[in-house]
């Protein structure tokens, strides 16, 4: 039998509140994307907590992709270098000076960037490198055959957000899917500078699109030069947004 004393320490006692977890609404980040792309079909509106989920889950990917950048190849130093328009060393500590490209490498990415527009036909990574060695060049440049190859990819990217190891039929015929996340770090950091210092929304649609794949693979990008290039996806990422969000304000 239970007494009235027992029934009302029953009734009185207080169930300890259930811890509880905050689940981001930004979930495009997170998958094996390399093999299962996103959809971005029938996105959910969550509201101003998308945006700060989704600024968040990027701040969180920058840090842990920042530096272990000791070991950078002189190519991928030079061409970050001269991007960012000042050494390396200035930001992460690593004392590295300003590289040249040299006239050779200048050379080589022309003569691809020719051939995969007069062929229609290119290896990708080769074409993304070329494309990246000519955005790294400080005097102005303007060739035809950069922005006809830079609308190809964005193009093929956008409608199978994938990447293939080589295009042809004018770039526009994708062979052999590549799950290789030095490509996609290398492409991400393409579209990332390559509208300069304007807000292209198509760009900047990819980019989103490419870094969702770079953090959701983030813990398995150990080679320096990935990291690097990741790290200025992600930041170049940040900066178009955030001159979007001033452009609104005006």
């Amino acid at each position: 039998m239970i007494d009235a004393h027992s029934r009302h320490h029953a009734a009185t006692k207080q169930t300890p509140k259930a811890l509880t977890m905050t689940v981001s609404t930004y979930t495009y980040d997170a998958g094996d994307l390399l093999h299962s792309p996103n959809s971005y079909r029938y996105t959910q509106i969550h509201g101003p907590q998308f945006i700060d989920d989704w600024a968040s889950q990027r701040a969180a990917a920058m840090d842990e992709l920042s530096g272990g950048w000791t070991e950078l190849d002189l190519q991928s130093q030079g061409i970050i270098s001269r991007i960012t328009k000042k050494p390396l060393g200035e930001s992460n500590g690593t004392g590295y000076s300003d590289t040249s490209i040299s006239s050779e490498m200048i050379a080589w990415s022309e003569r691809i960037l020719t051939e995969a527009v007069d062929t229609g036909a290119a290896d990708t990574y080769d074409l993304v490198n070329a494309m990246l060695i000519q955005e790294s060049r400080l005097e102005a440049v303007d060739l035809a055959e950069q922005k006809l190859a830079l609308e190809a990819m964005r193009r093929n990217f956008e409608c199978s957000r994938i990447l293939h190891s080589r295009y042809e039929r004018r770039l526009r015929h994708g062979l052999s899917i590549s799950t290789d996340l030095a490509l996609y770090t290398r492409t991400a950091a393409l579209f990332g500078v390559c509208s300069g210092g304007e807000v292209d929304l198509l760009t900047l649609n990819v980019l989103l699109k490419l870094n969702d794949v770079l953090v959701a693979n983030r813990s398995t990008i150990s080679d320096p030069a990935d990291r690097a290039y990741s790290h200025l996806a992600l930041a170049m990422e940040a900066s178009r947004v955030h001159m979007l969000r001033n452009r609104g304000t005006e």
